[in-house]
């Protein structure tokens, strides 16, 4: 079986290097814009490698994300803000339009979701160029919009992983908003979610509340814009899970796989529109025999931890390929591809997640679907590839540029989606690597020094006290265990730019630092993730050559450190 999937790995290269060169062929430029630049880097990367012209947009100032290719960034970073019409057409404003050609190919970290499409249309609009071949899709609107969540689940066959909550469209009485709160809290907790019309949702749990008590429960309620997405509060850890999914029916414009999309007049609120959805896709021929589903092991997610954000709900870390139980990692891939197969009947092509929540007792409940690439997911498609098995990524790019009228990348696809369980078996068997995602602090504050991605070496000058030297950069591997008992330690910091003076905001993600660690920087106690005491100091260390004189201990306090993010 290792040589068959090794194989898998071999020609997911050939199919994608094929693809690039078809693109290259075709005289399309990419362009590449995005409010977090840094996650499109492994895919743009491989793009110019193999001879694309590619242009990238957004971010904020500093050096290129990717070298030889040209990035056009404002003098303000974009991490962060909400994505609408405005501020997409901001970032695309940076572009010279002598630099866009006539017709380009669109490949996004994921799709606008307060609009139809919006990257394209403006595109279109300011550069009077056409948009050949995209991965952005109109789904996004409807799987990612909260409200929707119980009838996805509920007609997806997965009702029982459902966390029990209630959605308000307009206001309540006290009365009302008690009777709610009586039957949905969980010791005296109950989680609050804008969603709904006019909201859009800028990720990493900022559109989340966990209130205390009824008091706290009628101010959430009372504050957050929109529709109100009431639940019932799960004590456990969190997982994300990447997945792809698909088909291999070859798409009407020639590049990629056939697609659903939402029709202008249908609601993206309605579980009706979920049915014209399905009724489309069996139109289109989408079927069982068809559809592609590949699964990644879950990761073990840490939550709103206080020295590294003070959104108490916020994402800052992931351990890949956890080592769960055998069982749970058995329901975690059955409940991903039975999502993911759905979605997939439904049209869905490309990179897509989920968000878990698993309970002491071992009880998983979905609390979240993001249609698109997440944080892991580049990590843990470099990470397979380093141990000669297909990574995610690039089956995402297959999915959406390829060429299906090719009967051998069709029979690859179906083939490795059929063995999408060896694959998984053996994945969760291989380096484990992890990443802490620093953010930035309670109050905005400038960057003392200039720093870019690379490794550094770290010194430990007593039990608890450390000191970086980011004057320089070390040609260490960049996945190098980490052991902080070691005199001289050498660190790996991703997804950073910053220049000095620059200022930095506390929705901002500042930095990721990565590693490879069976037992990683974080632990399970009492069915909570927490981070090692060991890494405080290491991190605290960090945030001081960040900030010098405006740092200080005190800064790192938060309200609540929950560990759930729902």
């Amino acid at each position: 079986m290792a040589g068959q999937l090794s194989s898998f790995f071999r020609d997911s290269i050939f199919f994608s290097k094929s693809t690039a060169k078809r693109l290259q062929q075709s005289g399309l430029t990419i362009l590449a814009p995005s409010f977090y630049p840094v996650r499109l880097k492994s895919t743009v990367k491989f793009l110019a490698i193999n001879g694309v012209d590619v242009i990238m947009a957004g971010g904020g100032p500093g050096k290129n994300i990717v070298e030889n290719v040209p990035h056009f960034k404002a003098n303000f970073d974009t991490t962060g803000m909400d994505e609408t019409d405005e501020n997409i057409k901001l970032i695309l404003s940076q572009i010279p339009k002598e630099q866009v050609p006539s017709k380009i190919g669109l490949i996004l970290y994921n799709s606008a979701t307060e609009g139809d499409k919006l990257w394209q249309k403006n595109i279109e609009e300011m550069f009077s160029t056409k948009v050949v071949c995209s991965n952005e899709q109109n789904l996004t609107s409807y799987f990612e919009e909260k409200t929707n969540l119980s009838d996805i689940l509920k007609k997806s066959g997965l009702e029982k992983h459902a966390i029990p909550s209630s959605i308000i469209k307009e206001n309540k009485s006290i009365s009302e908003l008690a009777f709610l709160y009586k039957n949905l809290n969980s010791d005296g907790k109950i989680v609050v979610q804008s969603c709904g019309p006019n909201v859009s949702e800028i990720g990493g749990g900022h559109s989340t509340v966990i209130a205390k008590n009824f008091a706290d429960f009628c101010s959430a309620c009372k504050d957050m814009q929109g529709y109100l997405k009431v639940a019932k509060f799960i004590e456990g850890v969190n997982s994300n899970v990447s997945i792809c999914v698909g088909n291999v029916l070859p798409n009407f414009n020639g590049f990629g796989a056939i697609r659903g999309e939402l029709k202008q007049n249908e609601s993206r609120y309605s579980s009706e529109t979920l049915e014209s959805l399905l009724r489309r896709g069996s139109l289109l021929g989408l079927n069982p025999n068809n559809i592609f589903c590949f699964v990644q092991p879950g990761t073990l997610k840490l939550i709103g931890e206080e020295h590294l954000t003070s959104c108490k709900t916020n994402g800052v870390g992931n351990q890949l390929n956890y080592s769960f139980p055998k069982e749970t990692l058995e329901e975690i891939y059955s409940i991903s591809t039975q999502l993911g197969s759905f979605m997939a009947k439904c049209g869905k092509v490309g990179l897509l997640g989920i968000d878990l929540i698993i309970t002491k007792a071992g009880e998983i409940y979905i609390n979240e679907i993001n249609d698109r690439q997440q944080g892991p997911t580049e990590y843990a498609s470099l990470n397979n590839e380093r141990n000669n098995l297909p990574g995610i990524l690039r089956l995402g790019f297959l999915q959406n540029f390829a060429d299906f009228n090719n009967q051998e990348l069709k029979d690859f696809m179906l083939n490795l989606s059929k063995n999408s369980k060896e694959i998984y078996d053996e994945t969760v068997n291989i380096e484990s690597p992890y990443y802490l995602k620093m953010a930035g602090e309670k109050v905005s504050k400038p960057s003392m020094i200039n720093l870019s991605s690379g490794t550094y070496l770290v010194r430990k000058i007593d039990e608890d006290k450390y000191k970086w030297n980011l004057s320089a950069t070390f040609n260490q591997e960049e996945d190098k265990n980490v052991d902080l008992s070691e005199k001289k330690i050498y660190i790996n910091i991703t997804d950073v730019s910053l220049s000095k003076g620059e200022i930095i905001n506390p929705d901002r993600q500042v930095l990721r630092i990565n590693g490879i660690n069976s037992e990683g920087p974080f632990y399970i106690s009492d069915g909570k993730a927490m981070l090692k005491d060991e890494w405080v100091p290491v991190i605290s260390a960090l945030k001081q050559e960040i900030y010098g004189d405006n740092y200080t201990e005190t800064d790192e306090s938060v309200q609540d450190n929950s560990n759930l993010d729902q």
